[in-house]
């Protein structure tokens, strides 16, 4: 996962703002709103589901090598059917269960991939330095000749802001929203009171 926070470029331009008296909003003020996004990993989190995908094609292909003792006679041989035919349903339950799992799982990777694709454009439309209709190394000088409103520069700035925590939360929701969808996903079709452990995330 990479270091730092994916709202970096933001941060640096509200700094920016910051020393010339735009906004008191600080560093850590601003990557909050993005901390979901930054917890998560997308990539190893598709590539789980890939792989989960993979697992259930196997398996269900696997259903046309069950072992058969339909020729076997005496009690030997209806115990050995008994005991097979009970391994048959338990694996059928098996592979169903892996099918539907993996299915929500990489229905999640690609609704998420969706999510963050948005969510990265934000990042980079707020993190354009142009402010106020000026460029963000033309600004100090813009501001101290008069010749842009500084009411005008701080409430771009305060849009980007509420703009970027608001696409910041939406995304870390949806994160959230999705894994948990997962895990349910799991439990139900396993019937199973364990944990999920995907990407990293229980």
């Amino acid at each position: 996962m990479p270091s730092g926070s994916c709202a970096d470029p933001f941060v640096a331009l509200v700094a920016a703002c910051r020393d010339l008296g735009l906004t008191t909003t600080t560093d850590t003020a601003v990557r909050a709103p993005h901390a979901g996004v930054d917890a998560f990993d997308l990539a190893l989190f598709t590539t789980d589901a890939d792989r989960l995908s993979r697992a259930a094609g196997d398996l269900t292909s696997c259903e046309d090598a069950a072992v058969s003792c339909d020729d076997w006679s005496g009690r030997s041989g209806r115990s050995a059917r008994d005991v097979l035919d009970g391994v048959d349903r338990r694996a059928d339950d098996l592979i169903a269960a892996v099918a539907s799992g993996a299915a929500v799982t990489v229905a999640a990777a690609r609704v998420l991939v969706d999510v963050l694709d948005r969510h990265r454009g934000v990042v980079e439309t707020v993190s354009r330095p142009r402010v106020g209709g000026v460029d963000l190394d033309a600004l100090p000088a813009a501001l101290a000749a008069g010749a842009v409103d500084v009411h005008v520069v701080r409430a771009d700035v305060q849009a980007r802001l509420e703009y970027a925590a608001a696409a910041g939360r939406t995304a870390s929701d949806a994160i959230a929203d999705a894994l948990g969808g997962v895990a349910d996903a799991w439990r139900r079709s396993g019937e199973s009171d364990g944990e999920l452990v995907l990407a990293g995330l229980q």
